[in-house]
């Protein structure tokens, strides 16, 4: 089962944005790259591996699902050095 779960957040006050998770088993014509890739759990180790994933990796949409979790190892053209 796919689907898409929702919540209204409103950041400032008075503009409302909706934050959307897509759940369920990965799309046929999802990238296999897709969900190589997997983030820890917790806030802190969250955010540790995601300053170290863009640092040493380019981060690339999946043209099956639209997610951006597509992780390719930087090369010394990519990199910006």
């Amino acid at each position: 089962m796919n689907g898409i779960l929702c919540e209204g957040v409103t950041d400032p006050p008075g503009s409302p944005h909706r934050r959307c998770i897509p759940f369920g088993p990965r799309r046929p014509d999802c990238d296999p790259r897709c969900e190589e890739h997997q983030q820890p759990t917790g806030y802190v180790n969250r955010a540790e591996w995601a300053e170290y994933m863009l640092q040493t990796h380019d981060q690339l949409q999946c043209p099956g699902c639209g997610l951006w979790s597509i992780w390719e190892p930087k090369t010394e053209e990519t990199d910006g050095a």
